[in-house]
Formats: structure tokens, C-alpha cells, sequence
């Protein structure tokens, strides 16, 4: 996957149709025109269901780095954050969290805990968001949404 410089600030959201067993939106980059050679940028990835104008939740990684164009030289992953809007669905916070240094990119993963009940049955979803950033700028996303009433 050729990979893409990212502006400045940046704030991407991918919408779950579905809450299917293991809903993988594909890996993406974002090209931003003229992006610095060394600087420092910023991500929010976002997961939220349903795609209406009103989800039940919403869980959103950020990540922010710095680079010199050869190596990530700062990062910051602030804790992941759960927001629900009504009672189908409780947050269990943060299940797993990790940062993986690399040569030459860091790889950033988060995954959050949702119990709901919308049905008879109770039921368990687990959003996560895995970002690669590199020194240039450039950055790579895969997240998904794991677990589903319907298994």
C-alpha cells in the first residue's frame, strides 16, 4: 500500500452499517497536498453506530507525532474516548491499548469494550483502531468493529 503525506490536522470517520461480527472498514491513507518534510501532525480516527444522525456510541483514537523526515522523534496516544448516547449500550472503557515503535514507522493500537442490549439478548462490541505514522507525515489506518448480536 503506497502510503500518503497527512496535513497538518486531520479528522477522519469511517460509519459502521452494521454492527457485524468483525465489520472491517479497509486500510486508508489521506494525501494532503504540500505537508511539512519535518513537522508534527495530528489524527482522530473515529468508529460509531448506527450511521444515522444520532449513534448509540462513538469511540475515537487519537494519535499525534512528530518527525524530521527520517525518524518519529515525539508521539502522544491520549486514552481512547467512549462516548454513549443512550441506555442500549454501557462502555467499558478501554480494553487493550499499545505502541510499538518501528523502524521507520510506530504502530498505535487501541481497542474499547461496548456491552449493549437492544434485543432480548445481551451482546458485546469491541471497536479498535490500529494507526501506523511515519516520520515524513505519512500515516496508515485499519479499524474495525468486533462482535454482533447476530453471531
Amino acid at each position: 500500500m503506497k502510503r500518503t503525506p497527512l496535513a497538518v490536522a486531520t479528522s477522519l470517520v469511517v460509519l459502521a452499517g452494521t454492527a457485524s461480527a468483525a465489520w472491517a472498514a479497509p486500510a486508508s491513507t489521506q494525501v494532503a497536498p504540500n505537508a511539512p518534510a519535518a513537522g508534527c501532525w495530528e489524527l482522530a480516527e473515529q468508529l460509531h453506530y448506527p450511521t444515522s444522525d444520532h449513534p448509540r456510541w462513538t469511540y475515537t483514537h487519537r494519535v499525534e507525532w512528530c518527525g524530521d523526515g527520517t525518524s518519529v522523534t515525539w508521539w502522544e496516544t491520549p486514552d481512547p474516548d467512549i462516548q454513549v448516547a443512550d441506555d442500549t449500550c454501557a462502555s467499558e472503557g478501554v480494553k487493550e491499548r499499545r505502541e510499538t515503535p518501528g523502524d521507520p514507522g510506530w504502530e498505535m493500537f487501541s481497542m474499547g469494550g461496548l456491552s449493549c442490549q437492544d434485543g432480548a439478548e445481551p451482546y458485546q462490541l469491541n471497536p479498535w483502531v490500529t494507526v501506523t505514522v511515519y516520520p515524513d507525515g505519512e500515516y496508515e489506518v485499519r479499524k474495525a468493529i468486533a462482535g454482533s448480536p447476530y453471531e
